[in-house]
């Protein structure tokens, strides 16, 4: 059973079975988010009108192949004709469009209930990835009669659909990526999320340009610390260890000072360009 399969199932299997191996975890996220690209190339190739049913065919094995059995498996699935075709129509409806792009936006601007929009977005990443595996399966079986009915809305459910959860995934901004790297593999580990991943921020009690310039080498120091996927977000809830790192920049720092600056570290944390604006 894939990995999503397992975390989104049942709650005994969850328990039972999850991957709590984090080398395994990174391993298969990493693996997707290099694969959908390829999977883009070959669906505007599928797309193309002059290609003859076994060179699109073709194009479906290929694309097939990318979608790992370790991260999502349907050969336990039972869904009728029926009931496949009915998932990839709401699968690349305007509606269920606008739901994704409401819960990329939240990850993407950290608004209120970042957490759960991971969640969601990696269990529809699931059933869009087994929609993807069955319609495909549907038109191997009968490529005459089902290629023309689906390859449309296939080509919208990987190009459109999934291209919007894949996005909420691969930020380019180097904070923020490791941030929704770390929710992720937290979420795929099986971990339970709390509201929030960290205790409750407040922000920074003293004027934020002076928090800033004594915060940013503190903040700076848990980056060098944390490159190792999935230990950021470990290390800004761990209060002692924050302590210990400011009291290395600043030994003489009172507790009022050292709460500030870890409040501040934290809301660095949440709201990543912050450090890189201007001071004025």
């Amino acid at each position: 059973m894939g990995l999503l399969n397992r975390l989104f199932g049942s709650k005994k299997r969850v328990v039972e079975e999850v991957i709590r191996d984090i080398e395994q975890i990174t391993r298969l996220w990493a693996d997707y988010i290099r694969t959908y690209d390829k999977k883009v190339v070959l669906i505007r190739r599928f797309d193309e009108s002059n290609l003859s049913v076994a060179e699109k065919l073709s194009i479906l094995e290929e694309i097939e192949s990318l979608i790992s059995r370790e991260l999502v498996d349907i050969s336990e699935d039972k869904k009728t004709k029926k009931e496949i075709l009915a998932d990839l129509k709401s699968l690349v409806s305007k509606n269920e469009l606008r739901r994704l792009e409401g819960l990329k936006d939240v990850v993407y601007w950290k608004e209120q209930g970042w957490n759960e929009s991971v969640q969601k977005l990696l269990k529809k990443l699931l059933k869009v990835l087994q929609t993807e595996l069955q319609v495909i399966r549907l038109i191997k079986a009968n490529p005459e009669r089902n290629l023309e009915a689906v390859d449309v809305q296939l080509y919208e459910l990987i190009y459109t659909t999934e291209s919007k959860i894949y996005y909420s995934f691969s930020c380019a901004e180097e904070n923020m990526a490791r941030r929704v790297s770390d929710s992720v593999h937290k979420v795929l580990a099986g971990e339970k999320q709390s509201k929030s991943l960290m205790p409750k921020l407040t922000k920074p009690t003293k004027p934020i340009i002076a928090i800033k310039s004594l915060t940013r080498p503190v903040y700076e120091e848990i980056l060098e610390l944390t490159k190792e996927e999935g230990k950021l977000d470990e290390l800004i809830s761990d209060e002692k260890q924050v302590t210990e790192i400011i009291l290395e920049h600043y030994p003489r720092a009172k507790k009022e000072k050292i709460q500030s600056i870890i409040n501040a570290v934290r809301y660095f944390y949440e709201n990543p360009d912050f450090i890189n604006e201007n001071d004025e």
